[in-house]
């Protein structure tokens, strides 16, 4: 077992996909995640049986702060192409090296997440920095929260892969325009971001073969990324469909003893007294955490871009996504998933993809599934490292002890 804050201890397993020799190997070979046998929370004395939901709760969850207060500047990267996906200007949120440091990251969160208080942005924030000092890192909300909407798109962003080629194009004039900025630059995604990562490296390699300079040449890494959009949204519908308590009710809703509220858009998480609520009642704990996607995140994304949004809905996928995508691509009805899935193609990236790329995609993700068949076309490429453990949940890679080592020993190289 390995000890945690707040003193919990963490025992996960793991079965690793094949792969080649990789310098990464090693790192991964000491990861929480490396047994067959499902792993144990332990929190004081109480043993908690693993459940792949609470995992990816408390993950999101746990907040860590950046090693080193900065400031952050806001900066403002207006649209390039008025047919894009979001025609509006995006905001940025950039924090300059104040030495002169020749490293850039740009920090790409889940779909949902706030810029200022997401797990992921905050704990990949500190990594840099006790990897590197002092890099300049950029990071923004997640591409569907209303913080990211807002001003920027007036649709319903049924095209992760359009938006990161989109935010791409921003990224290369706003770095060309600012070049005091470190050249040697990385990205970093998390879910819905990890996505908009997979297609901003397909589109760096693009413009790599037409003769330009590279953008992001140190590659980028990508934990619970976005595979097959249409199996995630199934996924959620599904387990809102399957809910055994009123459709309104989310984490946010849960009696918390007014301590801290758990929402990530509420306040402060506790996520240590996140075992505990689900202790008392898994399958309600279970069932407000898929309410949380389909309630509150999105029905906030359709209010966002000025859409109806009912407090529950019984297909987002079917209402929502499907209605955008056939309004900007008329074809036969009856095709609509097939070409929906050809338009939104993860492995068709993978296949462009020609820069240093590592993935961390377990097998039991309760919200994004597990894709065989993408990761197969991620493996066929010999640039990218793939860890496809049999546990970890969504978000698990945030609670594993190697986090940090990952990313210093992947750009440090």
């Amino acid at each position: 077992m390995r000890k945690f804050a707040a003193g919990f201890l963490f025992v996960f397993s793991i079965v690793a996909g094949a792969s080649a020799p990789h310098r990464l190997d090693e790192v991964l070979a000491r990861s929480l995640f490396v047994s067959e046998t499902p792993p144990d929370f332990r929190l004081n004395d109480a043993v908690i049986a693993y459940d792949p939901i609470l995992v990816s709760v408390v993950a999101s969850l746990r907040s860590r702060s950046p090693a080193k207060v900065k400031t952050w500047e806001t900066v403002s990267l207006p649209a390039l192409d008025r047919t894009a996906p979001c025609a509006g200007p995006i905001t940025a949120f950039v924090r300059k090296s104040r030495t002169g440091d020749p490293r850039t990251f740009v920090l790409l969160p889940g779909s949902f997440a706030s810029a200022s208080r997401g797990s992921f942005t905050n704990q990949t924030a500190a990594a840099l920095d006790q990897a590197f000092g002092d890099p300049t890192l950029m990071t923004f909300a997640g591409y569907m929260s209303t913080e990211f909407l807002k001003g920027a798109c007036f649709k319903i962003p049924w095209d992760g892969i359009g938006i990161g080629r989109d935010l791409f194009a921003r990224l290369n004039v706003w770095f060309k325009e600012n070049e005091s900025v470190g050249a040697k630059r990385g990205l970093v995604g998390y879910s819905g971001g990890g996505l908009l990562t997979l297609a901003m490296l397909a589109a760096d390699a693009a413009k790599v073969k037409q003769g330009s300079a590279r953008v992001f040449p140190v590659g980028g890494m990508v934990f619970s990324p976005v595979l097959h959009g249409r199996k995630a949204f199934a996924i959620l519908d599904s387990r809102h469909r399957q809910s055994t308590i009123a459709k309104d009710l989310t984490l946010t809703t849960m009696d918390y003893k007014n301590v801290f509220a758990i929402s990530k858009n509420l306040g402060t998480p506790a996520w240590w007294q996140i075992p505990g609520l689900y202790q008392k009642n898994p399958r309600e704990f279970i069932d407000r955490a898929y309410n949380e996607f389909t309630v509150s995140d999105l029905s906030a994304t359709l209010r966002a871009v000025g859409a109806s949004a009912p407090r529950a809905f019984e297909s987002f996928y079917e209402a929502h996504v499907l209605e955008g995508f056939a309004n900007e691509n008329p074809g036969p009805s009856e095709s609509i998933d097939a070409r929906y899935d050809a338009a939104t193609d993860v492995g068709a990236l993978f296949n462009q993809i020609d820069a240093p790329l590592f993935l961390y995609s377990s097998q039991d993700d309760p919200v994004l599934g597990d894709v065989p068949e993408v990761l197969a076309q991620a493996y066929a490429n010999s640039n990218v490292k793939v860890f496809n453990p049999k546990f970890g949940a969504h978000t698990g890679s945030l609670l594993d002890s190697i986090f940090n080592e990952l990313i210093a020993k992947f750009f440090g190289e």
